[in-house]
């Protein structure tokens, strides 16, 4: 799976010019990091896309942890929230 997360991430920054990567926390955390990086090394001009990537990961990650809870007390009627949050 990390492989094919991998190759949609290449493939897609590749043939498009997109600004983000499109597969969830494995190309948001790469880039974080390299941005990172160049901010460390005095290079600030990605500074922006950082702290877009970081609220992405901040997100993704405060998703992944309600739909837990939601999940453990709920159970299956944890995918009624989902669908009625889309219906709204």
């Amino acid at each position: 799976a990390a492989a094919a997360s991998g190759l949609q991430n290449g493939r897609s920054s590749m043939y498009t010019a997109i600004l983000v990567r499109s597969c969830h926390m494995t190309g948001t955390s790469t880039d974080i990091g390299m941005i990172l990086g160049q901010i460390l090394g005095g290079n600030r001009e990605n500074a922006w896309k950082f702290l877009v990537l970081t609220s992405l990961a901040i997100s993704f990650t405060i998703g992944g942890a309600a739909s837990y809870l939601a999940v453990t007390r709920f159970r299956s009627l944890a995918l009624a929230f989902n669908a009625l949050f889309f219906l709204a």
